[in-house]
């Protein structure tokens, strides 16, 4: 006679993982112009902790590789490409920490030198010979990966997106109103085309040396005021490399560690 083995099922209530997508977004400083140089062995190893949107082929992830592909697509920054770094380093470390899920993914969607006016949906810009629409390239990239994640893991991920905007508009005038206006128009637009309330959190220019950045700062404090589930952060004593504008190898740990801490308080 036989033996019949019963074969459980998984229970339908079974809830499944989610995944957490982040989102990089803005000017250089989404990027990153942290040097390389200064981290670690570990920190420049392919890091299997971060899946990272292939932003030139745009059909699946590589595992984090600082100075192979933490800096591909972001126009602006090409020239750092094989030397520099920016909030996924830390990141990283976070998630190998247990901070954060082990299955979270990246997608960096920022634009160097870019300002809030070029990020309106459909303008254009150009940097290092290339064109390029920053609205649009950073909708198709989220879509994209957005995808992507829900055919590999059988749900949809959460979102939210880390900013950074304001350096490049600090000319545009005292009250800085048309900064305040544009950005929280790209915001609202961003929200509009994902169809989905992404938190978004930005950083504040406390950091930034040589130039005053406290008209910037007053008006992205209003915008969190004013608009919901925006977060914006202090980046006061982070230290910056010798242009004064972007953060170093421990400012820019200190600062992603700043939108981490932020992100877990609001999940």
């Amino acid at each position: 006679m036989g033996i019949h083995i019963k074969l459980s099922k998984p229970s339908l209530n079974t809830p499944l993982e989610i995944p957490l997508l982040i989102i990089f977004g803005g000017e250089s400083n989404s990027g990153g112009l942290a040097p390389n140089s200064s981290a670690t062995t570990l920190e420049l190893s392919s890091r299997s902790e971060i899946k990272l949107f292939k932003n030139d082929t745009q059909d699946g992830f590589y595992n984090l590789d600082i100075g192979v592909n933490n800096l591909v697509g972001h126009v602006g920054l090409q020239y750092v490409a094989t030397t520099a770094h920016g909030w996924e380093l830390q990141l990283a470390n976070r998630i190998a920490l247990g901070d954060l899920p082990n299955f979270t993914y990246v997608v960096k969607g920022g634009q160097g030198g870019s300002t809030a006016a070029m990020w309106i949906e459909g303008a254009t810009y150009t940097a290092e010979s290339n064109t390029v629409s920053p609205f649009n390239e950073f909708i198709t990239r989220v879509n994209k990966a957005r995808n992507l994640i829900t055919l590999e893991k059988g749900v949809a991920p959460k979102l939210v997106l880390f900013w950074s905007q304001g350096i490049n508009d600090r000319g545009i005038g005292t009250n800085q109103t048309i900064f305040k206006n544009a950005q929280k128009s790209i915001f609202n637009a961003i929200r509009t085309s994902l169809r989905y309330k992404i938190p978004i959190i930005m950083t504040s220019f406390e950091f930034v040396t040589g130039i005053d950045m406290s008209t910037v700062n007053t008006k992205i404090y209003e915008i969190e005021n004013e608009m919901d589930d925006v977060y914006a952060i202090s980046t006061t004593g982070a230290n910056t490399i010798p242009d004064g504008y972007h953060t170093n190898y421990l400012g820019t740990k200190q600062v992603s560690n700043s939108l981490i801490d932020k992100y877990l308080t609001i999940v």
